[in-house]
């Protein structure tokens, strides 16, 4: 259970912004969602879930990131390990920000991205910021 203490520093003290890995795979996933790419860059403030995958055949502690129920991405190796080495292998929400997805004009686009905004407490734990 979290103290009074620690419940008002997570109010004051602000979450560490953390990118997700992998992104350029999950695209298809991305425009179904935030819809097609547009002229100016893409600022959309949403929950994404951290879905630990211990069968996931490239890395036992894999952790995916899923908006809506799709794979948007993928924590980082070394933080999907501490996340499943201190006992948080479980289903957790957390805030996030779709960014990019741009069209311009051809040859000047991007792909969507995707940052956690990682509460400050959790960060603390995962070594992160």
């Amino acid at each position: 259970m979290q103290s009074i203490g620690s419940w008002l520093r997570s109010l004051v003290t602000p979450p560490v912004t953390v990118q997700v890995v992998g992104e350029a795979s999950y695209q298809a996933a991305l425009l179904a969602m935030f819809g097609p790419k547009r002229k100016d860059a893409a600022n959309i403030m949403t929950v994404a879930t951290l879905v630990p995958e211990p069968d996931n055949p490239e890395d036992k502690n894999a952790v995916a990131v899923q908006i809506k129920g799709r794979t948007v991405g993928y924590l980082s190796r070394p933080m999907a390990a501490s996340y499943v080495g201190l006992g948080l292998g479980l289903r957790r929400n957390v805030p996030v920000r779709i960014k990019g997805g741009w069209r311009k004009s051809k040859g000047d686009e991007g792909f969507y991205g995707v940052e956690l905004r990682i509460p400050a407490d959790l960060a603390e734990k995962l070594d992160v910021g």
